[in-house]
């Protein structure tokens, strides 16, 4: 067996090869939901068919075909394969790739029309695949931490394609010939079966790290939409803070930990004032911008570790981690004045926005997190009859219960 059939019978496995994973990726596509670049990773691989197709037939046709068209639909297939990549990873097209890719076809064209040297055609076309491959290489290499291991597989792949053609230009250099492609010596050095081996290794692996990087992507995007719905069942849709049912859970993980390491614990119960009047004035709308408004100045008094979480109505709980009395007193009247510096204009009402506030710490004799909380109502109902816009500190569990139950 022939040298040259070896390396057309490696050339028609690679074409072989790449129609079934472009009819992979086309299958793919046809279920839509594609990712931008998508579209040109088949159209590279569809080039690379039709160039692979024309070099089996090597010899039978004229040079114009067999070899100068295979090296133009390479490098049309590489240009598609970068400009994907750069899509799908969000970046600008690169004018200047494409500047290169065409400045080296017409060289290419140059030594193969008007002078007719095919060494000089050699390192011209490999010197311009190798460049433009390393440069798709760097684009996903610089990435890699945003797509963690798919887009490290495809540059490495992609640097492998480009430091093959490196060594490509080298032997050809190194062999010197100005002789026909079929010249014995030539073939040898730059027709090898090992070469077309790793060719054809490095080109399969570049089609499923395309694919790689479509899974990468698409685990990444799975992963953030859960993300977003735990989120979302965790929050009041109004305010985006805590809703009841994760506060509950988050306040008894709070609970559990402060009883085992012997910490303090505080509870806040905050009521606005008057929002009834507000509603009935004003409307809902404004009502909803108060609650968004209080939400949001609550969260930027207390610190990362507090929970804050709207309990229902007009009616807020703040969680205040490993603070004892003093320190939750002293957090609840920070709230309470800072609620009262609120601009009139973000109610649209003619009154001040003011907040009534309970205050709870965790005692011994607390069998759960919803003690505490009872104990928190109970003295943010004593500040509402009290005369409101003021904090109250806990009161007995027992009157607690009694205050509640004579609502």
């Amino acid at each position: 067996m022939s040298m040259n059939f070896d390396a057309r019978t490696m050339a028609l496995a690679a074409t072989v090869i790449a129609a079934i994973l472009t009819l992979v990726m086309t299958v793919n596509l046809s279920r839509g939901g594609v990712y931008p670049g998508y579209r040109l990773w088949v159209v590279a691989i569809a080039l690379q068919i039709a160039s692979g197709a024309l070099f089996t037939v090597r010899g039978f046709i004229p040079d114009i075909v067999d070899v100068y068209t295979p090296n133009i639909l390479n490098t049309l297939s590489i240009v598609a394969l970068c400009h994907g990549l750069l899509r799908f990873l969000g970046r600008p097209p690169s004018y200047a790739m494409f500047a290169l890719a065409a400045l080296g076809m017409l060289a290419y064209s140059v030594f193969f029309f008007a002078i007719d040297d095919i060494l000089a055609r050699i390192v011209i076309v490999s010197l311009l695949y190798g460049a433009l491959l390393l440069r798709g290489a760097g684009a996903v290499l610089a990435e890699h931490s945003r797509l963690h291991s798919g887009a490290a597989y495809t540059g490495l792949v992609l640097a492998g394609l480009g430091g093959l053609n490196v060594l490509r230009l080298l032997v050809a250099l190194h062999t010197g010939m100005r002789a026909d492609f079929y010249d014995p010596a030539m073939v040898s050095a730059l027709d090898s079966v090992a070469f077309g081996l790793v060719l054809i290794m490095l080109e399969v692996a570049l089609a499923f790290s395309l694919l790689s990087l479509v899974t990468t992507r698409n685990e990444q995007e799975l992963q953030a939409a859960e993300a977003a719905v735990r989120r979302l069942a965790a929050l009041d849709p109004l305010t985006d803070v805590l809703n009841v049912r994760e506060f509950a859970a988050s306040a008894a993980r709070a609970f559990t930990r402060a009883r085992r390491l012997n910490l303090p614990l505080a509870l806040l119960v905050l009521d606005i004032d008057h929002f009834k009047e507000v509603n009935d004035t004003c409307g809902h709308h404004i009502g909803n911008s108060v609650l968004k408004a209080a939400a949001e100045l609550f969260r930027s008094q207390l610190r990362e570790t507090d929970v804050l979480a709207r309990l229902g109505g007009d009616e807020f709980a703040a969680l205040l981690i490993d603070s004892d009395l003093a320190r939750s007193a002293i957090v609840a009247e920070r709230l309470r004045h800072a609620i009262a510096r609120l601009p009139v204009e973000a109610t649209r009402a003619p009154y001040t926005v003011t907040v009534s506030i309970g205050v709870a710490c965790l005692q011994p004799g607390d069998a759960d997190i919803d003690t505490l909380l009872l104990r928190a109502d109970a003295a943010m109902y004593s500040a509402k009859v009290g005369g409101r816009d003021r904090v109250r500190v806990p009161i007995s569990a027992s009157a607690a219960t009694r205050t509640v139950a004579g609502r």
